[in-house]
């Protein structure tokens, strides 16, 4: 099966944030899955595939085991809740998917 390419948006805050904090691996929540795993999307002129794409909700994401605040480049699971809160509301249980996006490195 052939990898699809699809679109994502970023605030350009957000994007910042996620390329300032590691440009390689970029872990971001969305309300719909945009894509699946192997699948493309370009980013800042270059490309990234889904590594991996997993259901959370923001019950979990608060849990004190959960460390996604710290891979998404934020500086607390606090400030990282609100975001999600600000974003897609404050139901703890509402369905919500990661991607992890990996950057596509070509070696020539």
């Amino acid at each position: 099966m052939r990898p699809r390419q699809f679109k994502l948006r970023f605030t350009e805050e957000n994007l910042e944030r996620h390329l300032s904090h590691d440009p390689f691996e970029i872990h971001t929540i969305r309300d719909e899955l945009k894509g699946g795993v192997g699948d493309l999307t370009i980013i800042k002129s270059k490309i990234y595939f889904v590594g991996d794409a997993y259901t959370t909700t923001l019950r979990d994401i608060q849990k004190s085991s959960n460390d996604l605040w710290k891979k998404a480049g934020f500086q607390s699971r606090k400030e990282y809740v609100e975001e999600i809160q600000r974003i897609y509301g404050t139901d703890d249980n509402k369905r919500l998917f990661v991607m992890v996006l990996v950057m596509l490195e070509v070696k020539s």
